[in-house]
């Protein structure tokens, strides 16, 4: 993409001032990067970082070995002769007033008795601009549309101007999903002021952190109080006029919200049942518990005698309305009904059908029929059963693949609530992968 603005153009021409990487910055992420490798030989071990070779097993082993020469913890390469593998590193730098997150690509080749060879090269930077409240990405060419695999880069092509997708997570800023940076890390102090840290803050990536300080003044505000669960939700979904007031409202009269997601489900049923969301009477409860359950129950009754009267009325727009709902439903989340955790007698499973979120809403008392959960794009909703009783639901965030929230009767956690959790999070990765496929 050309540079066509102004500001673009400035961008462009400021990234001849970044400093090239150094011999030892390019050491430094060789070293922290990249596993260490070796190969099998008929009975032998040939460490491929000294090519050492000694009598020896990995399997014995387990998951590496220590070469005797280079005292390297080597694993084993799935290749007889030869492997090569592919990392990333960050390395924070700035140019004036601007930061620039500046990703490093580390390519390590491997053959038997040969040294390791290695390519390093800067294949994207980010530049955060605070006073122009702007983020410009330039990024070297890939070839290939999976954005997220390390070896689509075209190394031979220029850092250029990218066109930005839509949302933070995009096919390019998706690779700065890394943990490796570089220890000296230039921040200016502008960027300091908007309360950004390279501090782990509640799995918030970086460069996330960086675009919404940047350019969205609530999540300065949310950090800067070290409100990091809201901080994540106005990153990822941003809150409504109404949930933002409402917030504002509840630190001024010093109440602390424990269950955000119950809170902005207790928001809605207010506008639901035409409340003045605007008045501390209503959205500062003394006890957020009673008042969101009170509702739900409420709008449960509501709704239940609405579905009875449009079974009784029948017709032909009814009908077609229901199946509207389960055919939208059924065709987002049929590529995960496979799913099924199983730990000691706990089943977990992914409601398959609108009326299940019914039956799991008047069984347990919890609003994912009356709010409609089955309309959340961004939603995966499980029911967990002891020995076939439902005992819990489940929300699972499709965006950050995390878990929302888990409540039993009476939306409290159940005895079992931190099981089901575990359960899921050990699975989560199956969610993951069946997710990225899809998309």
């Amino acid at each position: 993409m050309k540079a066509t603005t102004k500001y673009d153009k400035h961008i462009v021409a400021l990234k001849e001032k970044l400093r090239p990487i150094t011999n030892k910055q390019a050491d430094w992420f060789k070293d922290k990067t990249q596993w260490d490798y070796g190969t099998k030989h008929y009975n032998s071990i040939i460490c491929l970082e000294c090519n050492h070779q000694w009598k020896g097993d990995f399997v014995k082993a387990r998951k590496t070995v220590q070469c005797p020469s280079c005292k390297k913890r080597i694993r084993q390469t799935g290749y007889n002769s030869f492997c090569y593998s592919d990392s990333h590193g960050i390395l924070f730098d700035r140019v004036g007033k601007i930061q620039v997150m500046r990703v490093i690509f580390i390519r390590k080749h491997l053959n038997k008795f040969q040294p390791p060879v290695y390519e390093v090269d800067e294949v994207m930077s980010k530049w955060f601009d605070p006073e122009a409240k702007k983020v410009t990405l330039l990024s070297k060419s890939k070839t290939s549309v999976m954005g997220s695999y390390s070896s689509s880069w075209n190394l031979k092509s220029e850092l250029s101007l990218k066109k930005p997708h839509r949302g933070l997570l995009n096919n390019y800023s998706s690779t700065i999903n890394t943990n490796v940076y570089y220890p000296n890390k230039r921040i200016p102090k502008e960027i300091k002021r908007l309360g950004f840290t390279t501090k782990n803050i509640y799995n918030i990536s970086h460069d996330h952190l960086l675009q919404g300080l940047v350019t969205n003044p609530r999540i300065e505000t949310l950090v800067k109080k070290k409100l990091y669960v809201l901080a994540k939700k106005e990153l990822y979904h941003t809150m409504t006029d109404v949930e933002w007031f409402a917030i504002k409202m509840c630190w001024k009269q010093g109440i602390k919200i424990k269950s955000h997601s119950d809170y902005f489900d207790y928001l809605r049923l207010l506008s639901y049942f035409g409340k003045d969301t605007k008045s501390p009477r209503w959205i500062c409860p003394p006890d957020l518990h009673i008042a969101h359950q009170r509702l739900v129950q409420r709008k449960a009754q509501i709704v239940r005698a609405e579905r009875i009267e449009q079974q009784r009325i029948d017709t032909i727009e009814q009908i077609g309305r229901a199946k509207v709902f389960e055919f939208e439903y059924k065709q987002r989340t049929k590529k995960y009904f496979k799913l099924m955790f199983k730990s000691k007698g706990i089943t977990i499973a992914v409601i398959k059908t609108v009326n299940g979120f019914m039956i799991a809403g008047d069984k347990l008392k919890h609003c994912i029929f009356v709010n409609r959960y089955y309309e959340r794009k961004e939603s995966l909703v499980f029911i967990a059963k002891l020995k076939g009783v439902l005992i819990e639901t489940i929300e699972v965030n499709l965006n950050t693949m995390e878990i929302e929230q888990a409540r039993g009767y009476d939306n409290l956690p159940s005895e079992y609530n931190a099981k089901i959790i575990n359960i899921v999070k050990k699975n989560m990765q199956k969610i993951i992968n069946i997710h990225q496929k899809a998309a």
